[in-house]
């Protein structure tokens, strides 16, 4: 029997597209059908409004709808910003649009990005490159979209001001992150796949000192849903299942083609389309997926703005980097320190911690089991700390913890295999 092959199979870049559009019209009609039309807009004000620092679940601060449609908008205009660009799209970029998506369930938005990206745009034309160069990293780089909103709201001066000092702090983002990542990418040697985060949690560090100076500080913030809603959680377990099947068929059928990217350490650059094609990949996204919301009920967590926003990370970095095989002794890793910590699995830092905490896989994926579990653990205790010191203005503090654990953690594991 001829099995039915795809006109655009030979096409990854057009697939790809394709997906992420239909990844952002879900969640445009997610934030239609979750809530009511005359809650979307008041909703989406007060996203806009919201200071945003760690942890504000846009499912309180404007309601599940809103929250959604956010989150659709934020994915659609990357889309369509990176298709404007003519970007060949790959692993790393489904990770950035996926991303932003994600994060626009907690802490991004249309108005508090835009700073940043005309700053990116600014360090292209700096460098005299084409933008869609710096794009990714630019994408990326509004995980520090939380200073935006934080300084415009801070501030108790006139409007104009108010205006022009966030723009021009989301401008500086925008120019120095792309500027600083390449180097920090050195430190971890790869096995960081939140990279940006990294770089950006230093350009936090020193901006947030400099507005303490000013007598500017975010303090902590804990705005967090409880519970696993069920339209939700179905909508989203059958998009999930749709994916599974989209890829079945652009692979020709075949299951076993999903278990060869299991083979892969997850090391950066580690793009699973070109490694093995769009169709294992997008069935290694929807079961990242899978496991990531099965994880969550399993230790009593919630399926919020956040802990979504977390799975839908996964899902994007399933296409760059992560697989079942090199994340899982991540994630038993941290709940093992929690068994030796004062955290539960339920605590909302320690959920968001097993997501993120997976961009460690690598280390997983190239040591192995044990070393997974060890940097797991290490991360669990370094994460619940680190956030403080840029007052949670870095939306990837996982991301910059998990730089400083493979900081310290694989050049140990490189001198003990020496020794042996």
């Amino acid at each position: 029997m001829k099995h039915f092959e795809h006109p655009l199979k030979h096409k990854p870049s057009e697939l790809l597209w394709r997906m992420m559009l239909a990844f952002s019209v879900f969640l445009l009609v997610c934030g239609l059908v979750l809530s009511s039309w005359d809650t979307l807009l008041p909703g989406l004000a007060a996203i806009y409004r919201s200071p945003d620092v760690l942890i504000s679940d846009y499912f309180v601060i404007g309601g599940m709808g809103a929250a959604m449609l956010n989150a659709g908008l934020v994915t659609l205009a990357s889309l369509l910003l990176t298709r404007r660009l003519e970007l060949t799209y790959s692993g790393l970029s489904v990770a950035a649009i996926l991303i932003m998506g994600g994060f626009a369930l907690f802490g991004k938005n249309l108005v508090n990005c835009l700073p940043i990206l005309f700053g990116n745009w600014l360090f292209a034309r700096y460098q005299k490159e084409k933008w869609n160069k710096y794009i990714v990293i630019g994408l990326f780089s509004t995980c520090l979209a939380p200073f935006v909103s934080f300084l415009y709201n801070a501030l108790s001066t006139a409007l104009w001001l108010r205006v022009a000092a966030a723009a021009g702090i989301g401008v500086v983002i925008g120019f120095v992150v792309p500027a600083l990542a390449p180097h920090t990418a050195s430190f971890h040697m790869g096995y960081n796949l939140f990279n940006v985060g990294f770089a950006a949690g230093f350009v936090a560090i020193a901006l947030m000192s400099v507005l303490r100076g000013f007598q500017l500080d975010s303090g902590s913030v804990m705005i967090w849903q409880k519970g696993f809603p069920p339209l939700l959680t179905g909508l989203c377990l059958g998009a999930l299942v749709l994916l599974f099947v989209w890829g079945w068929l652009l692979s020709d059928r075949e299951l076993r083609r999903l278990g060869r990217i299991t083979r892969h350490s997850g090391r950066a650059v580690a793009d699973f389309v070109f490694m093995d094609g769009v169709g294992p990949t997008f069935m290694n996204m929807a079961v990242m997926g899978l496991l990531a919301i099965g994880w969550l009920w399993l230790v009593g967590g919630d399926l919020n703005g956040p802990t979504l926003g977390g799975v839908i990370t996964i899902m994007g970095f399933a296409a760059f980097g992560m697989h079942p095989k090199n994340c899982a002794p991540i994630v038993a890793g941290i709940w093992a320190a929690t068994l030796l910590l004062r955290y539960q699995p339920a605590d909302p830092s320690i959920q968001l911690a097993a997501l993120f905490g997976m961009g460690l896989a690598p280390i997983a994926g190239q040591f192995g089991v044990v070393w997974g579990i060890i940097a797991g653990m290490l991360h669990c205790a370094i994460v619940t700390t680190v956030g403080s010191v840029y007052g949670g203005l870095n939306l990837y503090n996982n991301g910059f913890t998990a730089g400083l654990v493979a900081l310290i953690l694989v050049p140990l594991i490189q001198s003990f295999k020496k020794e042996a």
